[in-house]
């Protein structure tokens, strides 16, 4: 037994100086449908669909390139406005596994407010969208940006069929823990071994934007191939930070943020980097950077290609990860603590859930009707999917936490309003045919019948 430990522990030190250093490049954009604005004006003032055509383009042109593609919203509505050309070439980039769709959900949701059945009905919304125009369904969730994370978003996701999980706001004492520990990855147990449910988890350093050392007015003024010393430097001290919490050898880097990506010069950049990194002379001096004696290999990615190569790593040099079980990783804390939104705006969460109910309620009486072979307007149906999307809508991480502008969060309950009353008068007209009554208007409580202020 003792030779099978002292064979484990050479043949992991020969690992440690054989195995190349494999940096993973994921391109990606954080598409938030309402915070400091509307979606509305995010769509056309930050010009989202440039993003989405930059992405095309340049994937197309590109074999080697790759994207990250998380929330459904906008892209759904990019998407169906294209010709059936672009389209077929769209899903050959799926098909290649050079474009990924992560979490595949409508929105990212908040993980401590919602109600659980209200995440599972918008993650299935995108999901439908997704299995109808591609015939795919994502394997790794994507919540890098929601404030806190908890076990029953988690427990959700397994069921859903994850094996994946990127999370990215962490309590930044337990983040420094889990770096010294080397438990930036592991599996998480969210409610406990007897589940039989369990989900391999990333964590992310730092922000996810794509120079996590530089602020927004030094990327503004930097020219990049001028200053590519000083950029190279923060790209090595972040995933110097990076590589503290792991225990295999590759390393995943997010190369973007909000709204991001909106021509190919990131790209071009990147590209020029890389391009430097093939260099013997340079790639020798990243690795005296790195106090390292491998090779740096750095290329585009996707994050199942990543998750691959670190199950495969782990297999084959017979290395293993820690698990978390009936854990939440909350309160949140950067700067200060993120517990306010728990409570914050409660009108706008009161009429949040509300709506929910309401559609709830809608939804099971026309499907009741229709197994009693009922005949209804069929366009009840659009109706009640255009405010399961609306209640959907509010879910997101800055809508239902009240994190949002205060015109925003008046935004997503006029949504909500329309989409009530749309089904109302839809319902009402069904209901007076059917009985021969007169109905005025269907009362439901203070929350949808007041016009107050929030």
């Amino acid at each position: 037994m003792e030779y099978k430990y002292i064979f484990l522990l050479i043949f992991s030190l020969f690992h440690n100086l054989i195995c190349d250093l494999n940096i993973h490049i994921i391109p990606h954009t954080h598409l938030d449908p309402g915070w400091l604005r509307t979606p509305e004006e995010y769509y056309f003032e930050e010009s989202v669909g440039f993003i989405f055509n930059t992405v095309f383009n340049t994937l197309t042109k590109n074999t080697n390139k790759t994207f990250v593609i998380n929330e459904i919203y906008y892209f759904k509505i990019w998407y169906l406005a294209q010709d059936e050309i672009t389209k077929r070439k769209f899903k050959q980039l799926i098909k290649e596994k050079r474009i990924e769709f992560v979490s595949g959900s409508y929105i990212i949701n908040d993980e401590a407010t919602p109600l659980y059945y209200d995440i599972i009905d918008q993650i299935r919304i995108g999901h439908n969208f997704l299995l109808k125009e591609f015939g795919v369904i994502p394997k790794t969730g994507w919540y890098i940006d929601s404030f806190g994370h908890s076990a029953g978003n988690a427990h959700i996701l397994a069921h859903f069929g994850f094996e994946n999980l990127v999370l990215g706001r962490m309590h930044t004492d337990f983040l420094e823990r889990m770096k010294i520990e080397k438990k930036t990855e592991f599996y998480w147990e969210p409610f406990g071994k007897n589940s039989n449910k369990k989900i391999l988890t990333h964590v992310l350093p730092l922000h996810y934007g794509y120079m996590m050392y530089l602020t927004d007015l030094e990327l503004m003024h930097l020219d990049f191939k001028r200053n590519i010393d000083y950029i190279e430097d923060n790209l090595i001290n972040y995933l110097k930070d990076s590589r503290r919490g792991l225990k295999h050898k590759n390393l995943m880097y997010l190369f973007g943020d909000d709204f991001k990506h909106k021509d190919n010069n990131l790209f071009l950049n990147m590209d020029f980097l890389i391009e430097r990194l093939k260099n013997d002379t340079i790639n020798l001096d990243y690795q005296q950077k790195f106090d390292i004696n491998e090779k740096i290999n750095i290329f585009y990615s996707t994050p199942e290609k990543y998750f691959a190569s670190i199950k495969k790593e782990l297999n084959e040099y017979n290395k293993d990860l820690d698990t978390y079980t009936n854990i939440d990783f909350y309160p949140y804390r950067s700067d200060c603590f993120w517990t306010g939104f728990f409570t914050s705006r409660p009108y706008l969460k009161g009429y949040i859930r509300a709506s929910s109910n309401i559609f709830y309620t809608f939804s099971q009486y026309y499907s009741f009707n229709r197994l009693m072979d009922e005949q209804i307007n069929e366009s009840i149906i659009d109706d009640l999917n255009d405010l399961r999307e609306a209640v959907g809508l509010a879910q997101h991480h800055d809508a239902i936490t009240g994190t949002c502008m205060q015109y925003v969060s008046k935004y997503y309950i006029d949504k909500l309003k329309m989409a009530i009353n749309n089904v109302e008068n839809n319902f009402i007209y069904y209901l007076k045919d059917k009985y021969k009554i007169k109905i005025g208007k269907i009362c439901y409580n203070n929350y949808i019948s007041d016009d107050k202020d929030f």
